[in-house]
C-alpha cells in the first residue's frame, strides 16, 4: 500500500473552501482525510470576548486540542459560538504548555451573546467566531 500523502499547506488550500479559513489564517496544515468545517471568522488576536454591554457573560471550558478538534466540538453545540486557539500557549493552564501541546478555549452562551473583539493580552491565541461578526454600531 502507498503511503498516505501528507496534508497540504494551509495556503495551498486557502481558496478551496470557505471551511478551512481558520486554518488558513492560523498557518496549520489542513488535516486532509477529516470532513470539512462549517465556515468560521476570525475576530482576533488574543482570548475572545463579547459583543453588548453585557460583560463575563460567556462560559468557557479548555483542553489541549488540536486546531481541527477545537473547532469541530465547538460546532457540534450552537451555543458554543468561538473558540481561542494557540499552538504554543504561554501560560501552564490545563497543562498544555508543559506538555508541548496547543491549548483550545471554547466559549458559550446562554445570553445569546457573540465574540465581537479580543482582549488581546494573550497574543498566542486567535479568536475565531463560529458566526458572522455583528456591524458596527452607527
Amino acid at each position: 500500500a502507498a503511503p498516505a500523502a501528507a496534508p497540504a499547506p494551509a495556503a495551498d488550500l486557502a481558496g478551496a473552501a470557505s471551511d478551512v479559513a481558520v486554518f488558513a489564517k492560523m498557518e496549520l496544515p489542513i488535516p486532509a482525510a477529516l470532513p470539512p468545517l462549517k465556515p468560521t471568522f476570525l475576530i482576533g488576536t488574543g482570548y475572545c470576548r463579547e459583543a453588548g454591554e453585557e460583560h463575563d457573560t460567556f462560559e468557557s471550558w479548555a483542553d489541549c486540542s488540536a486546531a481541527y478538534a477545537c473547532v469541530a466540538e465547538c460546532q457540534e453545540s450552537a451555543a458554543c459560538v468561538a473558540v481561542a486557539w494557540a499552538a504554543t500557549p504561554q501560560t501552564p493552564h490545563d497543562g498544555c504548555k508543559d506538555a508541548g501541546k496547543p491549548r483550545c478555549v471554547r466559549y458559550w452562551t446562554r445570553s445569546g451573546q457573540l465574540a465581537s473583539h479580543s482582549d488581546r493580552g494573550a497574543r498566542e491565541y486567535r479568536c475565531t467566531s463560529m458566526y458572522p461578526p455583528l456591524p458596527a454600531p452607527p
